[in-house]
């Protein structure tokens, strides 16, 4: 590695927190230094939920809207650093165990594949399998409140078995521990505590830390502010924060006997097993299906883990007369449906980007308001709304001046290359109407005086 570059695991994290983004250099010599780090206080997370609106068809054929929370938390710049370094460390080990015990295939999130892989490779390899095997069942089962639920002891007693040691070495332990007996701080009463309008938090000064060591000791930790992050089941200690850099890392981690035991059965029931983080596909006979299922369901639990069976989708893969291969239901499978013949993205992502779409022409007509009270022109900005909602994409110098690297990767972006890497054209007509309806708000909007 050159000098002037940043190590692999480095990350420049943008969002405010107790202390100050470090440089490179200064990360490095944190995380070397095995005695501070095993000597370390780490600071609370500052967490928060994420919020998707879902809107489900009830069997009166109404609509109902539902809110997902997915709970978040945020480490420390310098914390962050720490979990991404060791997260670096027991990277390599943890592959050379799913090589060893013959589950490297099985085992797809969150790791690294050479040709690179993402979630659209992987439903299109499943959906393939579904394909060549013709009458089969396929079953995608989902572990209730994944990260949630992962026990500590079980977490301790698997990373000493990928470092090779009888017990955690102290820096390690230091790790464990932070991430296992983890402190948060609500952000909504952070902010209001420490008197930050939404203005402040829309354009936080990257250099600039929340509060100073003084008001951190009064306002929060005197402020009774931080709680305790994890909980405890039956007397034992369990989750980890989703959001940390090593938690993705551990969350397979955790899950290594697991698989080892359920990829085993599987291939003696000529089943194909693969797992995404918390979400499980079988794909095989039906009376072989039903024997993995079961004993996975057996070896969650001794885990203490637990299939939420709400969230089980089951689909009957079969020929039909005219040699067509057909689903008794769309499997739904990483943000894609299959029904033996067509593959598309889910109806409700597409209604999910429909709803953003709408929303973002609105925050426009609003800021040109904002901006014409000001002397400035009330029409709307529309170069910004193409970029990211329609097939144009952001210009080059559009790019190059906002320096917003979400602008590059766009919803059609994402649509377009799964049509592309899945060869299937029917996943690209579905945005098909996306200019209109664009188009049709972005008039509307500026109709609105």
């Amino acid at each position: 590695m050159k000098r002037s570059e940043p190590p692999p695991w480095y990350k420049r994290r943008g969002y405010p927190h107790f202390d100050r983004q470090m440089t490179p250099q200064q990360a490095l010599r944190l995380v070397e230094d095995k005695q501070k780090v095993a000597q370390r206080a780490f600071l609370p997370f500052i967490s928060f939920d994420i919020e998707h609106k879902r809107f489900k068809k009830q069997d009166d054929g109404s609509r109902c809207m539902d809110i997902k929370r997915r709970p978040v938390a945020f480490a420390s710049h310098a914390d962050s650093h720490i979990f991404a370094y060791y997260a670096h460390l027991l990277k390599q080990p943890y592959e050379e165990l799913l090589l060893t015990r013959g589950i490297s295939e099985n085992v797809i999130a969150y790791r690294r594949f050479n040709p690179p892989k993402c979630n659209i490779h992987f439903a299109h390899d499943s959906f393939a399998e579904i394909e060549r095997r013709g009458t089969c069942e396929a079953v995608a089962l989902d572990i209730e409140r994944f990260f949630d639920t992962i026990p500590h002891r079980a977490l301790k007693r698997l990373w000493a078995e990928v470092l090779g040691v009888a017990t955690l070495p102290k820096d390690h332990y230091a790790v464990y521990k932070a991430i296992t007996r983890w402190a948060k701080v609500d952000r909504e009463a952070l902010f209001k505590k420490l008197k930050i309008g939404r203005r402040r938090q829309e354009n936080w000064d990257r250099r600039e830390t929340l509060c100073s060591p003084e008001e951190f000791r009064r306002e929060v930790r005197g402020g009774d502010l931080i709680k305790r992050g994890f909980e405890v089941c039956d007397g034992e200690p369990i989750s980890i924060p989703q959001g940390s850099p090593i938690s993705a890392l551990l969350s397979n981690l955790v899950m290594l006997e697991v698989d080892s035991a359920i990829a085993a059965k599987a291939e003696n029931h000529k089943v194909y097993y693969r797992r995404y983080s918390d979400d499980i596909l079988l794909v095989g006979n039906h009376n072989d299906v039903a024997a993995v299922e079961a004993i996975f369901k057996e070896e969650v639990h001794k885990l203490g883990l637990v299939v939420n069976d709400a969230k089980t989708k089951r689909s009957i893969f079969s020929i039909n007369d005219a040699g067509q291969q057909i689903a008794s239901k769309p499997l739904q499978y990483l943000g894609f449906t299959f029904d033996g013949q067509r593959i598309l993205v889910r109806p409700q992502t597409i209604a999910k980007y429909i709803q953003r779409m709408k929303r973002a022409v609105r925050s426009a007509r609003r800021a040109a308001k904002a901006a014409a009270k000001h002397g400035g022109s009330r029409k709307l900005h529309r170069q910004e709304l193409y970029a990211r909602y329609s097939h144009l994409g952001p210009s080059r110098a559009m790019a190059k001046r906002l320096k917003n690297p979400n602008l590059r990767s766009s919803f059609y972006s994402y649509v377009k290359r799964s049509s592309r890497e899945m060869n299937r054209d029917e996943i690209k007509r579905q945005l098909r109407k996306h200019w209109g309806r664009l188009n049709a708000e972005i008039i509307l909007a500026d109709r609105d005086e």
